[in-house]
C-alpha cells in the first residue's frame, strides 16, 4: 500500500488591519477636529506654495518626508497657533505631500492645494493612542470621544486616522495581528472569475453571481434630486439641504456596494485555494470618448453609460478585496495579462474569434461548433491561462 501523506505548515506572519468605527463628538470636541483639519491643511499647503516657488526660482530643495517635516518648526514660530494642535498629525501631512510628490516624478499629476470645503477632511497620528470600551482618547484631547466600537478590535493599535465625511465622523485604526498562516503543498480547488456589468462575477464552472446595479437602483431618485438642486438658488438653504440629501444617497449606494463586495470576496476565498482574475486596467476602460474639439468622439452618450456601469460594479475594489483576503488565510490569487483576450478565444479548441462584439453574448465557434456563453468561456480561459502563466500576486 502507497501512503500519500500531505503535511501542512504554519507560518507566523504579521499584518497591518483597519478598524473603522464611527465618532459621536461633542461640540467642544468637534472644534478641536476641525481645528485639526484646519491645521494639517495648512502646513501641507504652505509647504506646497514654498516648493513650488523655489522651483520657479530655481533653487534645490529637498522633497523627503524628512527635508518637509524639518521646516514644521519655522512654521510654528510663526504661527503660534498650529501648537495647540497634534504634532504628529502635522508631520504626518508633510509625509503626505512627499508621497504626492513621488507619485508626480512617476508620472502622476502634480500635488493640488488641499480645500476647506473638500468633502472629506482627515487627520493621521500614532501617539498616545488609547482604545476604551466604547471610546478613544487622542493627543491633546482631556475627554475620550465617544465611539461605535461594534467588533473586538484584534492587535496593538499603531495608528489612527480621524475624518469627516459627510458632516459623519469616524476613526480608522490600524493594528498590527500575528497570525499563523497554513502553507499547504497541495491546492484542491481553483478556479477563473471574469467580472462584468451583465453578470457581476462569471466562475469557471458555470456559476454567475447577478450584478446588483445598486447606483441604477437609486437612479430616478438621483435624478429628480438633481434636477431640483439645479432650479435651486445656490447658497440658500434648500440648496443645501437637497446637497447633503445627494451626498446621503450617494454615501447609502456606496455603503450596500461595499457590503455586497466583502460578503461575495469572503464568500470567494473562504472556497476556493486558488483563484484566477484579469488584471483590468479600469482607468482605461472607464476613459471617456468624448474626444476634442478637432477629433470629436464617437457614440459618446453610449460610452458614458458603459462608464458609469462599469465604476458601478467597482471591479478594481473587488479584486483588492481578493488579494488581501487570500493573503490573510495563506491562499492564492493569480492575475491574467490584461490584453489576453479570454473572451475571443474558444476554451475547447483556442481558436480566436476576432470580430467578436460587446453585443455576442453566446457565440459558436466556427472550427470545432462549441457554443459558447460569452463570460463562462472567459472564465474559462481565465483559469488555463492562468494555470499556464501561473504568476501569483504576493
Amino acid at each position: 500500500l502507497a501512503y500519500i501523506i500531505y503535511i501542512t505548515y504554519l507560518c507566523v506572519m504579521k499584518f497591518n488591519k483597519a478598524y473603522k468605527f464611527r465618532l459621536y463628538p461633542t461640540k467642544k470636541q468637534i472644534g478641536y477636529i476641525e481645528g485639526c483639519f484646519n491645521a494639517c491643511r495648512y502646513v501641507y499647503n504652505v509647504s506646497l506654495d514654498c516648493e513650488k516657488q523655489l522651483y520657479e526660482l530655481g533653487a534645490t530643495s529637498n522633497l523627503s518626508a524628512f527635508g518637509l517635516v524639518y521646516h514644521l518648526k519655522y512654521y510654528k514660530i510663526k504661527d503660534e497657533w498650529l501648537n495647540k494642535y497634534d504634532s504628529m498629525a502635522l508631520e504626518f501631512e508633510m509625509h503626505n505631500l512627499s508621497d504626492s510628490y513621488k507619485k508626480f516624478f512617476k508620472g502622476a499629476g502634480f500635488p493640488k492645494f488641499k480645500r476647506k470645503y473638500d468633502r472629506k477632511q482627515s487627520f493621521r497620528t500614532r501617539q498616545n493612542i488609547e482604545v476604551l470600551e466604547n471610546a478613544i482618547k487622542i493627543p491633546k484631547l482631556k475627554e475620550p470621544i465617544e465611539t461605535v466600537i461594534h467588533r473586538e478590535i484584534e492587535g496593538k493599535p499603531k495608528q489612527m486616522t480621524i475624518f469627516r465625511e459627510n458632516d459623519k465622523y469616524y476613526v480608522s485604526i490600524m493594528v498590527e495581528i500575528e497570525k499563523e498562516i497554513p502553507n499547504v503543498n497541495i491546492i484542491n480547488k481553483e478556479v477563473g472569475i471574469d467580472t462584468g456589468i451583465i453578470a457581476f462575477a462569471t466562475f469557471s464552472d458555470g456559476r454567475k453571481i447577478d450584478n446588483p446595479k445598486f447606483l441604477k437602483q437609486s437612479s430616478e431618485y438621483m435624478k429628480t434630486l438633481q434636477q431640483k438642486l439645479a432650479k435651486a438658488k445656490k447658497g440658500s438653504n434648500n440648496h443645501k439641504k437637497l446637497k447633503k440629501k445627494i451626498s446621503n444617497l450617494h454615501e447609502k449606494i456606496k455603503n450596500k456596494r461595499n457590503l455586497f463586495l466583502h460578503e461575495e470576496s469572503r464568500k470567494i476565498v473562504n472556497e476556493f485555494d486558488r483563484i484566477f482574475v484579469e488584471n483590468l486596467n479600469v482607468k482605461g476602460m472607464s476613459a471617456t470618448s468624448r474626444g476634442t474639439i478637432e477629433k470629436p468622439g464617437k457614440m459618446v452618450k453610449q460610452k458614458s453609460g458603459l462608464n458609469r456601469n462599469i465604476l458601478d460594479t467597482a471591479p478594481a475594489s473587488f479584486v483588492s478585496m481578493l488579494e488581501y483576503k487570500t493573503k490573510f488565510d495563506g491562499k492564492e490569487i493569480g492575475k491574467v495579462n490584461k490584453f489576453y483576450a479570454s473572451s475571443k478565444i474558444c476554451s475547447c479548441c483556442d481558436h480566436k474569434k476576432d470580430d467578436l462584439t460587446l453585443a455576442d453574448r453566446i457565440w459558436t465557434c466556427e472550427k470545432c461548433g462549441t457554443e459558447h456563453d460569452r463570460d463562462v468561456n472567459a472564465a474559462k480561459n481565465i483559469l488555463v491561462e492562468g494555470r499556464r502563466s501561473l504568476t501569483l500576486v504576493k
